[in-house]
């Protein structure tokens, strides 16, 4: 009945914000199911809760694609409420992110990507505090669980506006610095911020200069992604202070050819020379 509602609601009117805004609140089933400790026994339950605040969500979204309702957060009281019911439960939404049943964290996702869509990335990295349950996930050595923890962090991202959400959302992945799916995730969440241009430039030199050196193949290759994206649309002494950052082994990958060091030349003619010595001293010895 709330989704017909909706479906019929001019979203300019501060009635329809205030009806919008009491979704959660006259969704108190719902609610009371997510504080339930998951068990064999209640985890339905708060599959089916999470799974009907999702279907709530996207209803709002569909009829309300230019996100009136998130520009008039500031100035209507009535819709922060909405965002407060969502706070009431950020706990108990993020435990059934890192749950180990996969329709659980599968609902889970779903709704966290939901509320990114509909309120915005920033909602959900700041307010809502999901990161650092994504990123658990993300950590997890089952492909199939850490590929869909990435691929809701890029969806989360790509729906902020604020720049400073991209050095929490590397922070969260941090936590797991021996995982190279969290790291993975992290650079996959920097090329989001990156393509939508939703960065400090300060923030994003200094995670590429970092991950560039990663210990894993894998994070490397997509750091260099990054890294040739960011050059391709950045100035000339931007581009110069990433170079300065990056070891001169990843440049020529990143910069091109003629990107070598001037002490690269050096260092080519110290090689030559060492391997005339060693054939030399295989000479003398047959002789």
């Amino acid at each position: 009945a709330y989704v017909k509602m909706l479906a019929a609601t001019d979203f300019k009117s501060s009635d329809a914000v205030y009806g919008s805004a009491n979704m959660l609140q006259g969704m108190k089933c719902e609610i009371e199911a997510l504080n339930l400790t998951e068990s064999e026994h209640t985890w339905e339950k708060l599959m089916n809760a999470l799974d009907n605040i999702s279907v709530a969500l996207e209803e709002l979204g569909a009829v309300d694609p230019d996100n009136i309702l998130v520009g008039k957060r500031e100035t209507e009281p009535t819709l922060n409420l909405l965002c407060t019911k969502l706070q009431e439960i950020r706990r108990s939404i993020g435990a059934c992110v890192t749950s180990d049943r996969g329709r659980l964290h599968t609902a889970a996702l779903r709704c966290v990507q939901s509320m990114s869509q509909v309120i915005s990335g920033e909602f959900v990295i700041r307010e809502m505090d999901q990161m650092q349950y994504l990123a658990k996930l993300a950590s997890r050595p089952k492909r199939h669980v850490h590929e869909r923890a990435i691929e809701s962090m890029v969806v989360v991202c790509s729906n902020s506006k604020d720049p400073s959400s991209f050095p929490a959302v590397i922070a969260a992945c941090k936590q797991y610095p021996k995982s190279v799916s969290a790291r993975c995730a992290a650079a996959e969440c920097a090329k989001s911020f990156l393509e939508h241009y939703n960065y400090k430039k300060s923030d994003m030199e200094a995670f590429i200069g970092a991950a560039i050196q990663d210990d894993a193949a894998k994070v490397r290759e997509k750091t260099k992604e990054i890294a040739t994206l960011y050059v391709e649309v950045s100035d000339a002494d931007t581009v110069e202070r990433v170079r300065s950052k990056i070891p001169s082994r990843f440049q020529k990958t990143i910069f091109g050819p003629a990107a070598t060091t001037v002490q690269a030349a050096p260092r080519a003619r110290l090689r030559a020379r060492s391997a005339r010595g060693r054939v030399g001293v295989k000479g003398v010895a047959r002789g």
